[in-house]
């Protein structure tokens, strides 16, 4: 029990501050406009660069985590994340602030295909698992916000960043007297499970390009929420950070769901109906004015975050412990560098259309998600099965 809980606190730890890390931009995107005197379209452009390699590191990390193990690359995540979070506080430039944040995103891709790995490589039947480590991640994108956004008015963006460098480093000293890496190092087991076949090819097609378009939903909804918020307060940054701190946190309930859902046999059903459900909410966003809008971004964070869990777990059913790392490395890679167009894409619209306009962007992603998601649940019907992920 003590053994699963330090896998547990170390994931956990490491999921919550690498969205800190990589959200800390989109929050402080009206102060870089402010101060750097930038529209959206070109702050749109910088992020993508920014999250595109923040999906780029992650086939690196697969590639690392069946080899040296995931503990090492989780390790290498958080002292390379501390270093460039410094880098960034101390740039006199703009260019060097941009430069200093793909180096973030660099180490930071990192971490979501190790932490995975380590869950489902070292946990028996961990969906629950990896429902708690998605909630610490969503209450981490919903707190990010409001905690970047209320450093920054008091002590300025700098200091914000230093401050969570600090815990940066912290976090990295934790890793480095962490245990002996032993079982827990994150490599792959020796076992036979699953030892006819090392990962089922056309199901895991689809779940990947399923991943990647909710990758572009997500990263659009999560960059552009806190701008959202913010010129619908009147350009109050705290305001804003409040209001898209208070959307996200209800997407935790969507990821103690998930993960709860996610042990289930027909857990591609609930996979594909987590995004027709939260579509709706999405269209209403842009369709609506006034007040309304942070009642349908909460409906929408409610349904949509359980999905995270689902295609985690999916992944790890899907595939032997062989290839495990390597397929989230792909996964995340897509997910997060195709995500990163909609930041540029989006920023773009926001500027020609109005910052609503980008929560249309991300509803036709959302919509093409769920076909590819009915497209999985017609391939296993046609092969008579709910699931492959039981064999």
């Amino acid at each position: 029990m003590r053994n699963k809980l330090n896998v547990l606190i170390v994931a956990i730890a490491g999921h919550f501050l690498d969205h800190f890390f990589i959200l800390s931009f989109s929050v402080l995107i009206p102060v870089f406009k402010e101060i750097f005197s930038v529209n959206y379209t070109q702050i749109g452009i910088t992020g993508n660069i920014i999250y595109f390699v923040f999906g780029l590191g992650a086939p690196i990390s697969g590639f690392l985590i069946d080899r040296i193990g995931a503990l090492k690359v989780i390790k290498i995540y958080a002292l390379g994340s501390t270093v460039a979070l410094f880098m960034i506080v101390l740039s006199p430039s703009f260019h060097l602030v941009i430069a200093g944040f793909v180096v973030l995103g660099i180490f930071a891709s990192l971490f979501h295909p190790a932490g995975y790995s380590f869950i489902t490589l070292n946990i028996k039947e961990p969906g629950t698992a990896l429902g708690i480590m998605g909630v610490f991640g969503t209450l981490s994108v919903a707190l990010t916000p409001v905690i970047i956004s209320s450093l920054a008015h008091f002590l300025g963006w700098r200091k914000a960043l230093l401050i969570l460098g600090v815990v940066a480093g912290i976090y990295s000293i934790m890793l480095i007297k962490f245990g002996k890496e032993g079982k827990f190092s994150g490599k792959r087991e020796k076992t036979k499970e699953h030892a006819e076949k090392e990962y089922l090819l056309v199901p895991l097609i689809f779940i990947l390009t399923f991943g990647a378009l909710n990758g572009f939903t997500y990263r659009g909804f999560v960059t552009y929420l806190p701008s959202f918020f913010t010129e619908k307060a009147g350009g109050m940054l705290v305001k804003g950070g409040l209001y898209s701190t208070l959307v996200l946190l209800s997407g935790i309930v969507g990821q103690i769901i998930g993960g709860k859902l996610a042990e289930s046999s027909k857990r591609e059903i609930y996979y594909v109906a987590v995004t027709f459900f939260s579509l709706p909410f999405l269209l209403a966003t842009y369709l609506s004015s006034g007040n309304i809008v942070l009642f349908t971004t909460i409906g929408f964070s409610l349904m949509y975050f359980g999905f995270q869990p689902l295609s985690n777990r999916l992944i790890a059913a899907y595939t032997t412990s062989r290839f495990r790392g390597r397929f989230y490395g792909l996964t995340f890679f897509l997910n997060f560098g195709i995500g990163s167009l909609a930041v540029s894409i989006g920023g773009y619209m926001a500027d020609r259309f109005g910052i609503h306009s980008v929560f249309l962007l991300i509803s036709i992603s959302l919509f093409l998600a769920f076909l590819i998601g009915l497209g999985l649940l017609g391939y296993l019907k046609v092969h008579g099965r709910e699931s492959f992920s039981e064999d």
